[in-house]
């Protein structure tokens, strides 16, 4: 009985090479489109994190007669907390006004709200120089007491008491176009972060932290009537909010 031989199927290399540039091609164009996705996913996160920012405010300016915080007293009265701070419960002054997570460090306990963080900028625990920094590393407040020329004419509504840095909301005069928070990226003695957010954030000051086009050259901001949009710098720039400065997602820090 004869046995039948089996036949051996193999790649030449020019097949082998074929097939390699084949994946090649597609992976090139798969991933773009992938990397697209995955930035339009995180835009969308960071929307909603920026609708309950705004939903935070809102609450807060509803307790307190119309006044949004843009910073207060720390605990002792010595110095200064950010509003992300105080509405993470940070400051012993006032309940978390948000679902917040507790970090240790050296001992000591760190409160955050990862709702306050844009999903692109999400590096702060490798970025971060210590714990504490945390509660400043979040999305911008404009620092509209230092930007009197802009705030005098949206309504000449900021309030400073003490260590309190307010927004009266009744004297916005455009809530549907006056920034309440957004995107940011942070500046520190010239170095740009971009991969880290700022709390306070400045429009017209040049070196400062400020507003952060993250999402395919667009920032997310939400406003002070509460409503949440993107905006290209040409479109803020053409704004009642009249931005001079800004960053890039890439640390690229730009002017008008």
């Amino acid at each position: 009985m004869k046995k039948r031989k089996r036949r051996l199927f193999s790649f030449s290399l020019i097949e082998l090479l074929i097939v390699v540039m084949i994946i090649a091609i597609l992976a090139g164009l798969l991933l773009p489109v992938l990397n697209k996705a995955r930035e339009s996913a995180r835009s969308s996160a960071c929307i909603n994190n920026l609708k309950t920012a705004g939903i935070s405010h809102l609450f807060y300016a509803d307790t307190y007669d119309g006044y949004y915080l843009q910073a207060g007293p720390n605990s002792t009265g010595t110095s200064t907390n950010t509003w992300s701070n105080y509405f993470c419960g940070g400051s012993p002054l006032m309940n978390a006004l948000l679902p917040v997570k507790e970090i240790e460090k050296s001992g000591k306990k760190y409160k955050f709200s990862q709702s306050l963080y844009c999903p692109s900028q999400w590096n702060l625990f490798s970025a971060a120089k210590e714990a504490n920094q945390l509660g400043s590393l979040t999305y911008g407040f404009v620092g509209w007491n230092m930007e009197g020329g802009i705030q005098n004419r949206l309504g000449n509504f900021v309030v400073v008491t003490g260590r309190y840095k307010l927004v009266f909301g009744p004297k916005v005069k455009y809530p549907v176009e006056t920034l309440l928070v957004s995107d940011s990226i942070r500046t520190d003695a010239g170095t740009v972060y971009p991969r880290l957010g700022a709390a306070e954030i400045y429009l017209k000051n040049s070196g400062t932290s400020t507003i952060g086009f993250l999402h395919s050259m667009r920032a997310n901001i939400c406003y002070f009537d509460g409503h949440v949009a993107a905006a290209s710098p040409a479109a803020m720039a053409a704004s009642r909010n009249e931005m001079k400065y800004y960053a890039y997602a890439d640390g690229a820090c730009m002017s008008f």
